[in-house]
This record gives C-alpha cells, sequence and structure tokens, in this order.
C-alpha cells in the first residue's frame, strides 16, 4: 500500500509541475528530466523492496523448517531418553532376577551339603554334679532297638538344621517366579522365626522388592528403610539404598529421592549402585 501511494503522489507532483510550466521552456524539460530521475528511482526502490520481502519470507520460511526440525529432533532424543530408561529398568529386573536365581543356587548347594558328623569325644565321661557315679550310657543314648541302624533320624536332624534355608529360599523362588504375595508370606515366616540370623536383613531387602514388583511403593519404601535400620552393616545397604530412591521416585517424591542417592553416592563410592545413582540424578539434574 506504502508503495502504490508514493507512485501515485509521484505521478500527480508530475502531472502538477507540468501544467503549471509552460511545455517546451528549458525550466520544464529540466524539471521533466529530474522527475523522469525521480520516478525511475521510486520504481527501483520498489523492486529493492518487493525482493527484500520476497527475502523475508523466505528467511521465514526456513526458520518455520528450522524449528520444526529442532523440534522433531527435541521428540526423538526424548524417545531415546524414555527407551534408554525402559531398558534400564529392566536391566536392573533381570539383574535383580539373576541375583535371586544365584542366592538360590546357593542355598540348593548348602542344603545338598551333607551334614558333618559330630565328632565322638574321647576319655571318660565328666561325672553329672551330685552324683556318685555318671548315669547309663544306655539311658538316653542308644535308640530303640526297631530303630536301630536306621537312616530316619539322621535325615531328620538335617531337616531340622536347614529349616530357616529352606524357608528363605522356597520364598525366593515363589518372588523370582512373580507369586509375590506367596513370597512375602514366606519372608514373612522367616523373619518371625529366625530374626537375627544372617539371612534376616536379605529378606527384607527381598521384601521390599516384592512390593516394588506389586508396585507398592510406599511399602518398599518402609521394607527398606527397615532394612538400613536394624542392619547398617549388611551387605545389602547399598543396593537397599538404590532401590529406595527410586520408589520416592515412582512416589514423586523427588527431593527424597535425591538425597536417598546422594547419601547412597558419598558412603559407598565405589559400588555398582552408587554407579546407578549417579546417572539417576544426572537425569534428575538435566531439564
Amino acid at each position: 500500500m506504502t508503495r502504490r501511494r508514493n507512485v501515485v503522489l509521484g505521478r500527480l507532483a508530475i502531472g502538477w509541475t507540468l501544467a503549471v510550466l509552460a511545455p517546451g521552456s528549458v525550466a520544464a524539460q529540466e524539471v521533466k528530466a529530474t522527475l523522469t530521475t525521480i520516478h525511475q528511482e521510486i520504481l527501483q526502490l520498489a523492486a529493492s523492496v518487493e525482493g527484500a520481502r520476497q527475502d523475508l519470507v523466505v528467511v521465514q520460511r526456513t526458520q518455520a523448517q528450522t524449528k520444526a526440525t529442532v523440534e522433531e529432533l527435541r521428540t526423538g532424543v526424548q524417545m531415546v531418553d524414555a527407551k534408554l530408561e525402559e531398558y534400564n529398568h529392566r536391566l536392573g529386573e533381570l539383574a535383580q532376577r539373576l541375583e535371586a536365581f544365584e542366592a538360590i543356587g546357593f542355598l540348593s548347594q548348602r542344603s545338598l551339603a551333607p551334614p558333618s558328623a559330630p565328632t565322638k569325644p574321647s576319655g571318660p565321661l565328666p561325672s553329672w554334679p551330685g552324683a556318685a557315679e555318671p548315669p547309663p550310657a544306655t539311658a538316653t543314648a542308644a535308640p530303640p532297638p526297631s530303630q536301630a541302624g536306621s537312616p530316619i533320624a539322621p535325615q531328620r536332624i538335617e531337616v531340622a538344621l536347614l529349616a530357616p534355608r529352606e524357608i528363605f529360599r522356597a520364598a525366593l523362588e515363589d518372588y523370582v517366579k512373580g507369586n509375590y504375595d506367596l513370597a512375602i508370606l514366606g519372608f514373612r515366616d522367616y523373619l518371625k522365626k529366625y530374626p537375627g540370623t544372617e539371612l534376616a536383613s536379605n529378606a527384607y531387602y527381598w521384601l521390599g522388592e516384592c512390593y516394588m514388583g506389586k508396585e507398592d511403593h510406599a511399602q518398599a519404601v518402609k521394607e527398606f528403610q527397615q532394612l538400613l535400620d536394624t542392619y547398617p552393616k549388611s551387605p545389602k545397604v547399598p543396593s537397599a539404598l538404590f532401590k529406595q530412591g527410586i520408589a520416592y521416585l515412582d512416589l514423586g517424591e523427588v527431593d527424597k529421592a535425591r538425597a536417598v542417592l546422594e547419601s547412597l553416592t558419598s558412603r559407598f563410592p565405589t559400588t555398582a549402585e552408587a554407579r546407578q545413582a549417579s546417572e539417576r540424578l544426572k537425569s534428575l539434574s538435566s531439564p
């Protein structure tokens, strides 16, 4: 519109000047030449403006294409990040199940190991306090005649000694099979009957894993915390800290998750769990 208005005004000015000046005079010819030159410059300027406008359209189109490309790249990066997160989650699950299989194999070897034969004391038996002579050896040592030489008695002794491990192994097998409710019952039964034993801290850890499998992340946090509070020197502490941090993330409690993961990296910097925690912390810090 501006260009057209300028052209019209220029033409009106030319016409008015020619009308005022006498045609054929020198002044009229000079004015006509000047106006012609101005008119040509106006046309050149209009052409330049039109070219600039076309260049602007090209630039705007290029910017739009660049923006679309950036959006596509951003979407692609987000998809890759999501895939990596999914793969890391699956690898974590596979690692936990592998650990469970290894634990089951270890318990199976311990269960199949023959019990060590009791050593027979040498020398005379000590006398009972307050008695003139020791009680007869046949009073309690000899089994009934019908059971003499039978393997039933030592088998019963072996089962009784391995009962805690058998309970733990059965619960662990249920966890591997995905029977989380049965596994929870088994681990709680173990903790109820055999608290303070070498596998008690492991039982709390696998309870947390069971609740993670059930997606009950709040209860999983409690089970991992029970391990941390009761057995602060257990080898399962780094794993419990890492899984507790993941559970907090699943609950949307990012600040608590960050605090737990940072505690893991500072307390156990050389562990595999600490390296995983560092990667998680980086993802939390990135926009």
